[in-house]
Order: C-alpha cells, then structure tokens, then sequence
C-alpha cells in the first residue's frame, strides 16, 4: 500500500456576485491562483489520462477525498431570488434582513463540503473513475463525474460518461470554449454527458466528441446532441489547435487556437472564430483575441494581458457555478473590443501571502469590473481571503446592468474563510 496525503487550499462556490464576468468564489480562485476544489483527484485523473494513453497504465485503485468549511461575511450587492420574487440587500440598503444565515444570498454565509473520488484502473486499457459530492446546509449529495477511459490497440483513445471538458486557451473570454456555449435542452441540468476518442498523429493528434446537456432522463434525441472535432499540432515551437462544432439549434462555429513561448519566458496566445448560419449559410461573423503571460521578479509576479474582439451581437455562455445542486449562470460576451488585466503577486512572506488584481474593460460601452484581493494563510489548512468586486463607467454599460443588486451599486465587499484539507489512498 502506498498511503498519501495533500492539502490544498480554496474559496468554494457558494457565494456570488455578479457584474458582467459575474464575480464569484470561482472567480477567487482564478484572482489568487489557488487550487480549486477537488485538486488532488483532477491531477491525478490527469496523469491517469496521459498513462492510458502512453501504455504506461497499471491495474490498482484510488480513493480520493477532500474537506472544506468556508464561512463568509458579503455585504453589498444583494441577490434576486426569482422563485419566491424577494431581494435581500446588503446592511446599507434600504430592505436588509437577517433572515437566515445558511443562505448563500445573505450577508453572511456558511457551508460544509465533501468530495469523494473512486479510481479503479480494471487492466492496462481499461479506468473507471466515479466520484459524488455532499453538502451542508443544503443536504444536498449528487453524482459529479463517472466515465470510463479505454485505449484500443495504441491506435485510439475513448472517453465517454459525465464530465467536464474544455476547448480553449483564454483566462478571460471563453469564446473558442465551444461546449460551454451549448445550453442544458429542456431542463435546468448542467450536466455534460460526453463521448470523446483522441487518436495521436504524428507531433498531434485529431479529437472526436458527441455531447448533450439535456437530462438523460428525459431520454434526449438526436437533435439534443452536438457534435465536433479538432485537430491539435504540438511542436517545439508552437501548440495549435483547430476546431469545429455543429449543433442543429445554434449557428456553426469553428475555431483557431495557438500558443507558443518567446523570449524565453514570455508565453503568449491567440485565437480566432468564424461563425456562420448553417441553414442559410449567412450571417457571418469573427472575432479574435491576443493575450501573454510574462513572470517577474523570480516568477513571484505573474502578469497577464489579453485583448479580445468580439464580432458577434447579443452572444453568451454558461458557466456552472455550483454542480452540487446545477446551479448556473449566463454571462455576456459584449460585442466590440475588450481587455483584460490580471496580476498574481506571492512576494514569499507573511504566511504565503498572494495579492490579486483582475481587470475587464469593454471599450465600446465604457463599462469595467475591476477585483483587487488578498489572501494570506495564518495557519496550517487556513486560509482568508479578503476582496472588493467594483464596476465602473457607464452606468448603462453591461458590467454596471449585470447585477442583481436592485439599486446597482458599484462596488462590494467579500471576506471569506476556508478550512481545508484533502486525502488520497492509492494501490497501483
């Protein structure tokens, strides 16, 4: 037996505020570049991956686990909830009430987490991997991921089940993401039931997938499914990718990816869509992005610039916030230019500490969210995070409108505290 442990550190998603990138728990993550939940079982599920593919695959099991408490203090902006048709404000409003402290619409806020991952590697082919979650106060246990992994032959790989996948390379505008733009189909899952094969040519390699999102309870047909493909080049030089996926309700997008590294230490990126009307073969649209990452000072700060236009109107995409109970939220692509500024800096002092700064501007409108944040841990498995989500410019702007809050003030407050720790068993 080869028993292991590792811990690490994150704000859960169980709080959110919203501007045009809809500034959430996940959103501090990305601020202090701290490890998300479920850390240790995604590298792992990662290497499994990469040892399937390469033939270096041994039979054996994993239990995987990791615990989280997080409580938090969020005064400013309030949230809708549109079921019951109630606000609740922040203690400078005019409507706040202390109605119940487990709620993650209310001022202050608290939640339990667990995450429990099974990795059984039947042969040198063949991996099953399930894993569930579980929730206080919600109540709420659900299934995260189960797939199965096979290699036939050395030739091709296969990924098929539940989980999350991702095209792409930027931080900031997920537009090249092309499967995150599929919505859920005739109900509220956020659900991803994927089947994907890779098979490796030469210095790359093409890629196949067929998805849906719709609940495969409600037996979903042909038409709820998408269906795409890529072609990945991986040289010395350059990684470039090159994608497509059609899906009857929405129009065909294809996309052109490419990353490479320069002056040594500069890493820099670019991606291109075209879009168009598969039924008419009209209304065509691009758009484009440039972005780099440059580290400083010892690779203590971490810069990262990036510059995205976008041609299509009245465009958005999906992001999850909480797959525990599906929770979900559509974001914006604002149309015309856009730009983004983001900076990790962890100077090595003070309990590691790290300084965040993430920055979008949309030209066109006049309108930008702005997120300085820090973050410092004072003890073993403790972590506090302390933030302040603002937007700025016009007020009729898309950050300023994209907010819950009934009188869209500018800015807020999020100060929040994680206690985490995490656990892996192996026998390979």
């Amino acid at each position: 037996m080869n028993p292991a442990c590792r811990v690490k550190f994150f704000v859960l998603s169980f709080v959110a505020f919203s501007g045009a990138g809809g500034l959430a728990a996940q959103d501090l993550d990305d601020l202090f570049a701290d490890a998300v939940d479920t850390e240790i079982a995604e590298e792992e599920n990662a290497e499994a991956a990469e040892s399937l593919f390469l033939g270096l695959f041994k039979p054996g099991f994993g239990i995987y686990a990791d615990y989280s408490i997080v409580v938090s203090y969020l005064p400013g902006w309030g949230r809708v909830d549109a079921a019951e048709k109630r606000a609740d404000y922040s203690p400078w409003g005019d409507d706040f009430k202390f109605r119940d402290a487990f709620k993650g619409d209310q001022p202050f806020g608290a939640e339990m987490n667990a995450y429990f991952g099974v990795d059984i590697r039947i042969s040198s082919v063949l991996r099953f991997w399930q894993s569930v979650k579980f929730s206080i106060p919600k109540m709420s246990l659900a299934l995260y991921e189960f797939y199965g992994e096979y290699r036939l032959l050395n030739t091709a790989y296969f990924k098929i089940g539940k989980y999350d996948y991702n095209w792409g390379v930027s931080p900031n505008f997920p537009y090249t993401n092309l499967l995150i733009r599929m919505p859920a189909e005739g109900s509220e899952s956020s659900d991803m039931y994927l089947a994907k094969i890779d098979v490796p040519i030469g210095v790359g390699g093409i890629q196949g997938i067929g998805y849906t999102r719709k609940n495969v309870t409600e037996d979903p047909k042909l038409e709820h499914f998408a269906f795409g493909g890529k072609y990945n080049f991986a040289s010395r030089y350059v990684d470039a990718n090159l994608g497509s996926l059609y899906y009857e309700r929405m129009p065909w997008r294809s996309f052109l990816s490419l990353k490479t590294t320069i002056f040594a230490s500069t890493e820099v990126y670019a991606e291109a869509l075209a879009v168009v009307n598969p039924h008419t073969w009209e209304d065509f649209h691009f758009s484009g992005s440039f972005g780099a990452y440059q580290d400083f000072f010892g690779d203590k700060l971490r810069v990262n610039a990036e510059v995205f236009y976008n041609g299509e109107n009245d465009t958005s995409y999906v992001r999850y916030e909480n797959p525990l109970d599906d929770t979900k939220k559509t974001y914006p692509f604002i149309s015309g230019t856009n730009f983004a500024f983001n900076v990790d800096y962890h100077p090595g002092v003070l309990s590691n500490l790290r300084i965040g700064v993430k920055l979008l501007y949309a030209l066109a409108e006049n309108s930008g969210e702005a997120v300085p944040g820090v973050s410092i841990e004072p003890l073993e498995h403790l972590r506090v995070y302390f933030a302040v989500p603002m937007v700025f410019g016009n007020r009729n702007g898309t950050y300023y409108a994209f907010n819950d809050d009934k009188y869209n003030r500018p800015f807020s407050f999020i100060f929040a505290v994680s206690l985490k720790g995490g656990f892996k068993f192996t026998h390979y």
